[in-house]
């Protein structure tokens, strides 16, 4: 027997029975080729891991080999990988059995007492048994994996061991029987037992009979091995294997030994139905560029087991036939001394699909940039245009080949506009998006009106570019001009027809009042005519206040309010009496549309008040409340004069004035109360501030020449 390093396929060590059996001396064997062992057509090199044996256990069928001398005999060869030590060399251990020269116990048993000397420094624990199965021999090796020392052992049988699984002492049993009886010569095993101080190992037992010339069993050779640290990296191994998030499997001869969860997920199928079956099985016949699934499958795979890793895009099909997109790697491993393939494929449907959104975003994107209205022009870090879009051509009138490289600023910003235009450059490179309106100078020199915007560009983080918009909005520039001078027109002529209706109202106020004069002897005509001027009057002061308004439209209540209070006074005031007009107001501003009906309403019941509330009173209190509640605006008429009769009825009143309130309460849609007693009379009435519809409304013309939207409408 010897040892040889599988790399190099030299011999390490040999022992006696090696020397005599090929006729080299210790230094002629040492360093020798395996290859110098054997007859060419029965190479020693049929042992080789190369050759694809499913385990570390073997026995060759007789092959020859040749001494020193040429002479030719045969053989049979027993060999056990050593475990690998990290950074050692991978050796092998061989036993020669020669069949040919017949070797008598007693040299056999000197032979196993060399094989003692070389293993005792092996990671392998030898155990030698007589025909009983019983221990003869226990190496320092087995002692230290097991605890147990030589004396403890020797002549004792397997079932001295503790096994973790009882149903292996089963196992066991049969095994010793085939070696008893003949029918195995050789055979390998996994299992549990528990060492002396009651540790559990995982050891993997390797067994080989020794018969004399008759055939009985002599004696049974074991190598044992701690597969527990194996187990542990198996099962890391393992624990990796199905929690990877790509499909991963093991091929041997194109076929699927193993695979994880997630290859189950990617092929839709269940393990049982991916072992044994070729990737192929889950391709579909041909790949997107046209080739044949079969052919192109397998020539990866062969090329990845003649060792260049293999990396490509592939097609798979799923049990139900759906098509997945998929990127696959393959590698070759060493398994047991073997090369398989280590296939892993990772789904890429996801990214595939999210690569077809972004080419199609892009797409969406390019078509955007190339259609829209607005003139877009992009530019580098440097300010130099990269892209410029059909229409900033059009609106400039330079072609892309004349923009790109160049700083747009340099081609449509005028001389006084290129400080504005540097501000507009560094805020957007720092970050900030802008917008204004300002002017540049197309290709020929015209000026344009434009909006600008400034937008900054990112790529994951960082600041790559920048993009510029242009709105031309030189049309629009001259229309507001023009729509200026006709504001300004309207402005005057509207302020003109307030004051003229303002005017118009005074002369009739006036010249009732003149007719007041002429009637001294009827007081009932004469109240009659008083009542009439102040209604124009009120309507007066309101055309007076809306042509000294900003907005032509509208009059603040608080001022109108007091001023009507005012005239009403100076009208109505008795002689012989003292009543006091008071204005509490909020600051509102109302329509004229709805400050018209207000004004007349507060006008009717201060008139009121002051004809009927203060009889054989000489002094009283009038007073005016307007105050807003969200949209309502509340208003109230109180004094605190005799009250009403109590016969009295609003709704049945027959009088111009009262008939007024009512109509001018429905015209506001308010609601008029009357609430009466010793302390006086108060009439309230409440409305919804609104722009209400009429000649003034939404007119809203300011003295600075601008107005609302509906008037430009129209």
């Amino acid at each position: 027997m010897f040892i040889y390093d599988l790399d190099s396929n030299k011999i390490r060590k040999a022992n006696d029975a090696a020397f005599r059996v090929y006729g080299y001396d210790e230094d002629e064997m040492i360093g020798l080729s395996i290859a110098k062992l054997g007859e060419k057509e029965d190479s020693l090199f049929s042992i080789n891991s190369s050759t694809g044996f499913e385990d570390n256990l073997f026995e060759s069928k007789p092959i020859r080999h040749k001494d020193k001398d040429g002479n030719s005999f045969k053989v049979k060869i027993s060999y056990q990988d050593l475990e690998k030590e990290k950074d050692s060399a991978r050796l092998r251990l061989v036993v020669i059995h020669d069949i040919t020269r017949k070797r008598n116990i007693s040299e056999q048993g000197k032979a196993y007492d060399e094989l003692n000397h070389l293993i005792q420094n092996s990671p392998l624990a030898m155990v030698r048994w007589d025909k009983n199965f019983r221990i003869e021999e226990w190496s320092d090796r087995a002692e230290e994996m097991t605890g147990f020392k030589k004396e403890e052992v020797v002549g004792k049988t397997p079932y001295i061991f503790d096994f973790y699984n009882v149903k292996d002492i089963f196992r066991i049993a049969k095994k010793i029987q085939g070696f008893l009886n003949g029918s195995n010569d050789r055979d390998q095993f996994e299992t549990k037992i528990y060492t002396k101080d009651r540790s559990i190992i995982d050891i993997k037992i390797h067994g080989s009979a020794i018969r004399d010339e008759s055939g009985k069993l002599v004696s049974v050779l074991t190598f044992i091995e701690d597969y527990s640290q194996h187990k542990k990296v198996e099962e890391r191994y393992r624990q990796l294997f199905e929690s990877a998030t790509d499909g991963i499997c093991i091929l041997k001869d194109n076929k699927i030994i193993d695979c994880n969860s997630k290859l189950e997920k990617i092929f839709g199928a269940a393990r049982d139905k991916i072992i044994g079956r070729t990737p192929i099985d889950f391709s579909p016949e041909k790949q997107p560029d046209g080739s044949d699934s079969a052919e192109k499958g397998f020539g990866k795979i062969n090329l990845a087991l003649q060792g260049t890793p293999q990396q490509f895009s592939w097609k798979h099909k799923t049990w139900d036939g759906k098509l997945v997109d998929s990127e696959v790697n393959l590698n070759r491993v060493e398994i047991n001394n073997e090369m398989h393939i280590q296939a892993i494929v990772r789904d890429m449907t996801k990214q595939k699909e999210n690569e077809r959104k972004i080419a199609l975003r892009g797409e969406l994107f390019t078509q955007l940039f190339q259609n829209s209205p607005i003139g877009i022009v992009m530019m580098n870090n440097e300010n130099k245009v990269t892209m410029a879009n059909a229409a900033f051509e059009e609106m400039f009138g330079y072609s892309f080949e004349e923009l790109e490289g160049k700083n747009v600023d340099d081609l449509i910003v005028s001389r006084n506009k290129k400080g504005e235009a540097e501000h507009i450059t560094d805020a957007t490179h720092h970050g900030k998006q802008f917008n204004m309106e300002s002017v540049r100078i197309a290709k020929d020199g015209t000026p344009l009106d434009v909006i600008i915007g400034g937008i900054p560009v990112y790529n994951e983080g960082k600041q790559v570019a920048i993009y510029g918009m242009y709105v031309d909005i030189t049309e629009r520039k001259s229309s507001e001009k023009l729509l200026q001078r006709s504001l300004k027109e309207k402005e005057i002529l509207l302020a003109e027809v307030h004051h003229r209706v303002k005017n118009n109202l005074a002369i009739v106020s006036g010249l009732l009042q003149l007719q007041t004069f002429n009637v001294e002897e009827d007081e009932q005509l004469k109240k009659h005519l008083q009542d009439s001027q102040l209604r124009i009057h009120s309507m007066a002061i309101v055309h007076e206040m809306l042509y000294q308004s900003e907005t032509l439209s509208e009059i603040e209540v608080s001022r109108y309010m007091t001023k009507l209070g005012e005239v009403v006074s100076d009208t109505l005031q008795p002689d012989n009496k003292n009543i006091e007009v008071t204005t509490d107001a909020d600051e509102i501003m109302l329509n004229v549309n709805q400050a018209i009906p207000c004004a007349l309403i507060v006008n009717e019941l201060i008139t009121n008040a002051f004809e009927y509330a203060f009889e054989g009173k000489q002094k009283g209190n009038i007073r005016i409340n307007v105050h807003q509640q969200g949209k309502k605006i509340l208003t109230e008429v109180r004094d605190d004069g005799i009250g009403l009769p109590k016969d009295f009825d609003k709704k049945k009143q027959n009088s111009l004035g009262i008939y007024l309130v009512n109509t001018l309460g429905e015209q506001l849609e308010a609601d008029v109360d009357v609430d009466s007693g010793d302390w006086g009379t108060s009439f309230s009435f409440s409305f919804a501030k609104s722009d209400k519809p009429g000649s003034s409304s939404s007119h809203k013309i300011h003295r600075d020449g601008v107005q609302r939207q509906e008037l430009m409408a129209e």
